[in-house]
């Protein structure tokens, strides 16, 4: 297990990296204690580079915090994830969603509220039209203009790996940050 503080884009996130199941309980239980005001997680799934239909990696992102959860280097999949992922009050948000549950399905891993970001962002503000736009579009969209919906310039690592940089943690943990950040900031508007 790894612990990182890092800047995404101006944001201090605190990142933990999961490789064993019997780390994944207190982990969930964390992230699950920031669902108090907004039930949205920020949901990425990272494939293998060969066989694009095998999950390598699950990020869930809720408020400052990213959970990576190497799930190549699980074993078993803990009770707690399963659990977490098919609570129907929570809203997972992130992008090409179908692909990403599909994967997870071939893990055992069911998320029946998964939502295309693009696809909610577009009936809360009543805007058809933003449905297919990208992250970096949609962000603007939304009013965020820092460049949190900008990717990484750099080499995408096998997710398998044990080891990660810095850089390569940011760079797994950015999309899924920028999708709850978006994602929160749509749901928000509900409120005014």
């Amino acid at each position: 297990m790894g612990k990182y503080e890092l800047d995404i884009q101006g944001n201090n996130v605190k990142v933990t990296v999961v490789d064993h199941a019997a780390l994944i309980d207190d982990n969930i239980a964390a992230l699950k204690a920031l669902l108090k005001r907004q039930r949205l997680v920020g949901i990425d799934v990272k494939f293998n580079h060969r066989c694009t239909k095998k999950a390598e990696m699950l990020i869930l992102c809720a408020g400052n915090r990213c959970l990576i959860i190497q799930l190549c280097h699980l074993g078993q999949i803990p009770e707690s994830l399963k659990k977490f992922l098919a609570d129907e009050t929570i809203c997972f948000a992130g992008m090409e969603m179908n692909g990403k549950v599909d994967g997870l399905g071939r893990c055992n891993l069911r998320c029946k509220t998964a939502v295309e970001l693009g696809h909610l962002a577009a009936r809360v503000l009543k805007k058809p039209h933003i449905s297919s736009f990208g992250l970096a579009k949609l962000a603007r969209e939304v009013g965020i203009h820092n460049s949190l919906a900008s990717g990484f310039n750099g080499y995408a690592p096998s997710w398998s790996a044990r080891a990660f940089s810095n850089e390569q943690i940011k760079f797994a943990a950015h999309e899924a940050f920028a999708y709850y950040v978006i994602g929160d900031r749509v749901l928000s508007s509900l409120d005014a």
